[in-house]
């Protein structure tokens, strides 16, 4: 059995609907760990590993 976590990537930038999203993770049936983007910039460096996102996971979905 695989016990890591799901690693999901979430491009939002409206806190109310991440807010929601880790609550609704917090309810599912698996492990994750929720990557916030607040936007498109920041979704391309975090996907490409520029800058601060260098040794960042790989999502998952």
């Amino acid at each position: 059995m695989n016990t890591s976590a799901v690693e999901i990537f979430l491009v939002e930038d409206n806190p109310s609907d991440v807010r929601w999203m880790q609550e609704v993770l917090k309810e599912a049936p698996m492990r994750s760990r929720l990557t916030v983007a607040r936007d498109g910039e920041e979704a391309v460096a975090f996907l490409t590993q520029e800058g601060g996102y260098a040794n960042a996971p790989r999502p998952d979905l």
